[in-house]
């Protein structure tokens, strides 16, 4: 069962679960009920899911909403011990500085509203004897928030601010994320007992300035523009152009899902090149005049 299938991140899910030989039960949020929670176990009654994966709103974004269909749906799963996928993010660790990196262990930083309802929303499912918080870093492509719409886009219009060469975040783009989350789901249906929260990460971090270098690079190699570097801010204690400790890392994908953590670089180019071409910036290639 797939809930909070309207974001992002859930639809990038969907699709990719058509090429496995699993039904999806994906109820519409815009009509059904998740606080009615006689509806949502007369629901599970009726469709009997196997697993339930649960997305927030937007990747970066909790919702109010979010926290109470994952209280719902944390009640339902333990009635009937049905294992619950949570997504969760970066950003429960707070927008605060933190010069290292934050591991699955590491408390949270609950500074603002936003991570308050993630850690609320992950509570929930920790309660459970079956369930899984994947966090994830900065999402690079596709979700309505990810990196390259809030780097590129004022890039494009000379307007992006400048950017540490310090401030160090991790990354991983939605193909990996989902490829990731199926892997999962699929090794738990084979019977893996891997319980608790995951980070899920790309092999390497980068600083904001080597990142928007790479964009950079890449914009002006795809197209007849000749953007500027922006200016860098250099040392630890200059600023910073991104919000939140993005910079997390962990074993457990990897150690317990043998999932293998791929360079952010592999694939950025033709990222960028999609980027672009979603914004009419590159021709569709695929249409040859005949």
């Amino acid at each position: 069962m797939v809930c909070g299938a309207e974001a992002d991140l859930a639809q990038a899910f969907i699709r990719a679960m058509e090429d496995y030989p699993y039904s999806l039960i994906i109820p519409a949020s815009d009509v059904f009920d998740w606080r009615d929670a006689a509806a949502v176990s007369s629901l599970f009654n009726e469709k009997s899911p196997s697993a339930v994966v649960q997305f927030p709103e937007r990747s970066r974004h909790c919702s109010e909403r979010d926290v109470e269909r994952a209280k719902v749906l944390a009640l339902q799963c333990q009635t009937k011990s049905i294992p619950l996928l949570l997504c969760s993010s970066f950003v429960l660790f707070g927008e605060g500085y933190q010069q290292g990196s934050a591991l699955e262990s590491t408390p949270p930083e609950l500074d603002h509203d936003n991570a308050k309802r993630f850690y609320r929303c992950e509570q929930a499912a920790l309660k459970l004897d079956h369930s899984i918080v994947l966090r994830l870093p900065w999402v690079l492509d596709e979700a309505g928030d990810c990196l390259l719409n809030h780097i590129a886009s004022p890039l494009l219009s000379g307007q992006l601010a400048a950017a540490s060469d310090h401030h160090k975040l991790g990354l991983v783009s939605t193909d990996f994320a989902i490829r990731s989350l199926t892997a999962m789901l699929q090794q738990i249906f084979c019977g893996a007992e891997n319980w608790g929260v995951f980070h899920l990460h790309s092999a390497d971090t980068c600083t904001e300035a080597e990142f928007v270098d790479a964009t950079v690079r890449n914009i002006n190699a795809e197209t007849s523009l000749e953007l500027p570097m922006p200016e860098i801010i250099a040392g630890r204690d200059e600023g910073r152009l991104l919000r939140g400790n993005a910079h997390i890392i962990g074993a457990r994908c990897t150690d317990n899902f043998g999932i293998q953590l791929p360079t952010w670089r592999v694939g950025f180019k033709t990222i960028v090149r999609r980027w672009l071409h979603g914004r009419g910036m590159l021709p569709d290639l695929r249409r040859v005049a005949r």
